[in-house]
């Protein structure tokens, strides 16, 4: 399988070429991630869960549940509010930039949590 590849990426090992290949259907996935809340619908207070980065495919901001602090034009300030032990490092804030994250409603995701009560 890997050797029809080979000419694509140049000679390599086995490993680079999985990697490689890996790597291009996580981009492949992230850019067919269905839409979720419209830009414009974003507003603070809401609570949010994010796509993967649909340029790079860094799943960094993912696995936590969000709440949008601010927006400008082009960034939402995430403070996280669920899962915050999933974050490496500082479990704080994050800026997400608005074109490279679909955003999804996740009210009844932090009301399942256990022991959350009623956002």
């Amino acid at each position: 399988m890997f050797a029809s590849i080979a000419p694509l990426y140049g000679h390599g090992s086995e490993a680079q070429l999985r990697g490689t290949v890996a790597m291009e259907r996580l981009l492949e996935g992230a850019s067919k991630a269905p839409h979720g809340a419209a830009i414009n619908g974003l507003a603070a207070g809401m609570i949010v869960t994010l796509s993967p980065n649909k340029s790079t495919g860094d799943r960094s901001l993912v696995e936590v549940i969000w709440e949008v602090v601010s927006i400008n034009g082009g960034h939402a300030l995430l403070a996280c509010r669920g899962l915050c032990h999933l974050l490496n490092g500082d479990a704080g804030m994050r800026l997400a930039a608005l074109h490279e994250h679909e955003f999804y409603n996740a009210e009844a995701l932090l009301c399942a949590l256990p022991g959350a009560g009623k956002h």
